[in-house]
């Protein structure tokens, strides 16, 4: 399943991030060449996972401005969002790179095996270990088609086909991103409605 976190390192810099883990120790991450976050990637092994709330994880598409605090590791600093409920350190064990083609043309990826190597938890007012766990966009998305599902024969047959695109949408980044449970959920929608 792929997780929805905000990346910081040793430098000041918060880039959300997908990495995926079927166990919370292992990771892959994924980053597409031409962004600040894979050229500074390219020489960092120790990676910091902030598990934040889904404001933080947009506002740091943004910018890198945030309230940062500082880990000492290894002798050497790196940076976590101080609004962070929980960050696991992980460490580099492999990076690839390789070439991809999508509807958006040529790309150079660099895909980094992880290790979760340290954790830290921030909110101590989380109690239980399943409220620390990082935003997943299928949750969101299945909302959503819930909504767009429950007004689908209240509107115009135009309204309705830009809804059925919207919802064909979401059901291909639940997809791509989501858990066994979330295709379960789909698939009842799909005894409903074609997506």
């Amino acid at each position: 399943m792929k997780y929805e976190y905000v990346l910081t390192s040793s430098l000041l810099n918060r880039a959300p991030i997908g990495a995926k883990t079927s166990d919370f120790k292992n990771y892959i991450i994924n980053l597409f060449e031409g962004s600040h976050t894979y050229e500074m990637l390219k020489n960092e092994d120790i990676i910091i996972l902030n598990v934040c709330s889904p404001l933080i994880i947009a506002e740091s598409v943004i910018d890198d401005v945030g309230n940062y605090e500082k880990l000492e590791y290894n002798g050497k600093t790196y940076y976590y969002i101080k609004e962070a409920e929980k960050i696991d350190i992980v460490k580099v064990k492999n990076r690839k790179f390789s070439s991809f083609k999508n509807e958006y043309g040529n790309s150079c990826i660099m895909n980094l095996e992880c290790e979760k190597i340290d954790e830290k938890i921030i909110d101590t007012n989380k109690k239980y270990q399943n409220e620390l766990k990082p935003f997943n966009r299928a949750d969101s998305l299945l909302v959503e088609i819930a909504v767009l599902y429950s007004r689908i024969n209240l509107v115009s047959e135009t309204e309705k086909i830009k809804m059925m695109e919207k919802i064909k949408e979401y059901a291909n980044i639940i997809k791509k991103v989501g858990s066994k449970e979330h295709m379960i959920v789909l698939n009842k929608f799909k005894e409903h409605i074609d997506i």
